[in-house]
């Protein structure tokens, strides 16, 4: 959220609508965020789960990537 973006939040009373939309575009995008987050942390955490075994040729990894590629395209 920008500065610009709070200063029309508490600019008064007529700003309420303004200030609600904000808030909600920063939740949706801190959820969207917290979503590749997770997901990155539980790919990471699947391929470590290997130890030192090269992750290619996992078939929970081979479809991780290509639900991403093709969610990627859509």
């Amino acid at each position: 959220m920008s500065l610009n973006d709070i200063a029309a939040m508490l600019a008064g009373p007529e700003s309420a609508q303004l200030w609600r939309q904000k808030v909600d575009e920063q939740l949706r995008t801190l959820r969207e965020r917290i979503e590749r987050m997770e997901a990155a942390r539980d790919f990471l955490e699947h391929v470590v789960s290997h130890h030192d075994l090269a992750p290619d040729g996992c078939p929970h990894f081979e479809t991780l990537i290509w639900d991403r590629y093709s969610a990627s395209d859509g």
